[in-house]
């Protein structure tokens, strides 16, 4: 039977208090392939608390193959969804359709996974907005004869 990662799927799980360890329940079941009697005694709970406790999975992990087979090839269904989803951004009756907002959300996403498939820190981008911005609005005061205090210049000579 496939090893199946129980440790994320139940940290994701509400926190709730049970008589036993659901992670080593849900490990014994999927990994194990035990029943809820076994687990029952093995964990000394009623089957009944086993399976009540397991419930939430039941349906989602009805097939372990299948999740192994999704773990396993998880970089390539991600990588076959991000070529379907880009095919639909770059499609033009989509993007006649499609709003200026949607339009500058899909590129600052698609900027974002650039920079980090480039290795380049995402938080540099926020950086320069800001400096960018502050900039801007040196500017607009400086219409108006509002001068930035002389602070920022000295310290920047200083650095």
């Amino acid at each position: 039977m496939a090893r199946v990662k129980t440790n994320k799927l139940v940290n994701k799980l509400p926190k709730k208090s049970y008589k036993f360890d659901i992670g080593q329940a849900l490990a014994l079941r999927l990994n194990n392939g035990l029943s809820y009697e076994q687990i029952g005694k093995q964990l000394g709970v009623s089957n009944v608390a086993i399976y009540k406790g397991l419930k939430p999975f039941l349906e989602a992990l009805s097939d372990p193959g299948a999740i192994q087979a999704f773990e396993s090839n998880e970089p390539k269904l991600i990588s076959a969804a991000k070529a379907k989803i880009f095919t639909q951004i770059v499609n033009d009756e989509v993007l006649k359709k499609a709003s200026l907002n949607n339009l500058a959300y899909a590129y600052d996403k698609l900027n974002y996974v650039k920079r980090l498939e480039e290795d380049k820190s995402t938080a540099n981008i926020a950086y320069a907005d800001l400096s960018r911005r502050m900039k801007d609005i040196d500017d607009e005061l400086a219409q108006y004869g509002i001068k930035v205090s002389d602070e920022e210049d000295q310290l920047e000579d200083d650095l």
